[in-house]
């Protein structure tokens, strides 16, 4: 999703990374700059980005794949505006759109001075609308491939054996 365009943002509603960085340099940006999961039951999980992508974003993403995380995963939620993302992350509205008119400018002028940014495969602007925000955390992209993970990507059982030739997971 980040190489279609869509932006990391934190609970503050602020860029922190160049999005379209190593994932492993992603991952290692989210910890210190991002808030740590807390579910409504008092759950606290690992450290999580809020994910948005404009309408051309989603696009380039893939209907269909879209379609499927979040109708079927239920892992996006629509917003209809850069206010109602504000209200779904919690974050003060004028932060959100000031992070927003500092991207629509980096692009414009073809680099981010504070992320080095160089790309930008899609814009997200203030005005733009219908758009999906999703919960990233860097540990999904380490446990994918049929484990049972809960919704902040920690694995929730330990595979003693695997039928095949694939090694044992611990």
């Amino acid at each position: 999703i980040r190489g279609s365009g869509g932006i990391l943002v934190n609970s503050e509603g602020r860029r922190f990374v160049n999005e379209l960085d190593l994932r492993s340099v992603v991952a290692k940006a989210v910890q210190p700059h991002c808030s740590n999961y807390k579910s409504e039951d008092g759950y606290e999980g690992p450290p999580f980005a809020w994910c948005i992508l404009g309408q051309q974003a989603q696009e380039l993403f893939g209907p269909s794949v879209l379609s499927f995380y979040k109708g079927k995963l239920g892992l996006f939620a629509d917003c209809e505006d850069v206010s109602a993302v504000a209200t779904l992350i919690g974050c003060d509205e004028n932060d959100l759109v000031q992070t927003l008119r500092e991207y629509q400018e980096a692009a414009r002028l073809g680099t981010c001075k504070h992320t080095h940014k160089d790309v930008f495969p899609s814009m997200l602007t203030p005005e733009s609308t219908g758009l999906v925000v999703a919960r990233v955390t860097p540990s999904t992209h380490y446990t994918m491939g049929g484990l049972n993970i809960n919704p902040t990507g920690e694995v929730q059982e330990r595979i003693e054996s695997i039928v095949g030739s694939h090694r044992h997971i611990r």
